[in-house]
């Protein structure tokens, strides 16, 4: 018999089957099995029970494997966003418990400052939140940064940083216009410069309009969508982004950034991408959406996340507003999983 169970915590595994639970568990018992050895003694098939549970693992968490070695981030675009490091979720404010380092669902953001505006009377016009020469792009130390890194990584190529909550992340001077709108539009279904033809490596949305995410969401959920192309995938326009702490040093001191800089990382958070990004100095800002989770890639160390539990039983603290991976853990209180 197979049952399959879900629940908000590891431990104790409630099984709730509520929709928001985080972890499922898969249990199979009297599977039979054909014996070998066993055979000399005359038990030719055995009934052998079977378990597994998997759940998320919010990214970005203190190394938990110990001594200190980060797990590099794998997933993100090489962007950087800057977070209040007075609104901690994990120590919520009660004047404004819904905020994640500053950020609140559905604010809108600029991902990445365009070139110096020269009429400041404009909407869009964004001056520079880390300091001269940054633009929010962040150091890609497996990849490359030149313009190829660049845009292979906006346009969802596995881009890695090594960095936890409370470590560091390095900015990346310089605006790198063309590159980084060559890679990101690949998820409006635009390809153009050295990604044009690439659909089957990075291929678009679904849905290519400039639009808030509410009407991202509904356009899915519309019985009569019709999806427009063959290679497209869901979720493209969904993104990991690092939040940096740009006015204060890994001693918490007040500092500013110039140049190439260690920034402190204070947590992965997921954005909605509104509208292709335009291809000149002062047209070039990314515009997102504040969003509630999203998928990112991790690398772990060692045996994968066993990082402490908090008091709901969730490794890591059950934030709903981090970016999280998928993966495995042992089965409370079974020894067959």
């Amino acid at each position: 018999s197979l049952a399959v169970t879900t629940s908000p915590t590891l431990s104790p595994f409630v099984g709730s089957n509520a929709d928001d639970d985080w972890y499922v568990r898969v249990a199979v018992s009297a599977l039979p099995l054909d014996s070998f050895f066993l055979r000399v003694i005359g038990i030719d098939t055995l009934n052998v029970p079977a378990s597994a549970v998997a759940g998320r693992t919010p990214v970005g968490l203190v190394d938990p494997t110990g001594g200190g070695v980060a797990n590099p981030i794998c997933g993100l675009v090489p962007m950087m966003v800057c977070g209040d490091p007075t609104k901690n979720p994990a120590d919520p404010d009660p004047a404004d418990p819904d905020s994640f380092w500053g950020y609140t669902l559905g604010d809108d953001e600029t991902l990445k400052t365009p070139a110096p505006c020269n009429n400041p009377d404009d909407s869009k016009c964004a001056e520079p939140v880390i300091g001269a020469g940054n633009f929010q792009l962040i150091d890609l130390p497996e990849t490359g940064n030149g313009g190829a890194g660049v845009r292979e990584a906006m346009a969802g190529d596995e881009s890695c940083i090594n960095g936890i909550q409370g470590g560091e992340i390095t900015t990346e001077p310089g605006n790198v216009v063309g590159p980084v709108a060559q890679g990101l539009n690949t998820r409006f279904g635009m390809y153009t410069g050295p990604l044009a033809g690439a659909s089957d490596d990075y291929p678009a949305d679904y849905v290519q309009d400039s639009m808030d995410y509410e009407n991202y969401q509904s356009r899915y959920k519309d019985e009569d969508f019709k999806f427009p192309c063959e290679h497209c995938d869901k979720d493209r326009r969904i993104v990991a982004v690092p939040i940096g702490n740009c006015t204060q040093d890994e001693a918490g001191e007040e500092t500013s950034y110039t140049g190439k800089s260690e920034i402190p990382l204070l947590d992965i958070a997921c954005f909605f991408l509104t509208e292709p990004v335009g291809s000149t100095g002062q047209d070039s800002a990314v515009y997102g959406q504040f969003i509630e989770a999203c998928p990112a890639g991790v690398t772990p160390n060692g045996e994968g996340a066993v990082i402490g539990e908090d008091s709901t039983g969730t490794p890591g603290g059950k934030s709903t507003k981090k970016a999280y991976i998928i993966q495995l853990y042992k089965n409370p209180g079974s020894r067959d999983s």
